[in-house]
């Protein structure tokens, strides 16, 4: 199974890596297709488009990791 992530930190961000960790010891096996996009402003707008590739990439599903508004 491959599950999408998406992100508002950068590459390799801190989310990035604790959410692939987390993600891998509750689903073992599974693999990852994660999408940085740096910060709020650009999840906003550009989410829903990544997400939406996603599937038709092979992912099984789709989650969007972004902390609450400041």
């Amino acid at each position: 199974m491959t599950i999408g992530l998406i992100f508002e930190c950068g590459p390799q961000g801190a989310d990035q890596q604790v959410c692939e960790y987390l993600a891998a010891q509750i689903r073992p096996g599974a693999a990852f297709t994660s999408a940085t996009l740096d910060n709020k402003e650009n999840l906003l707008r550009d989410a829903g488009n990544v997400a939406a590739r996603m599937p038709k990439d092979g992912c099984a599903c789709v989650l969007v990791i972004w902390d609450l508004r400041p």
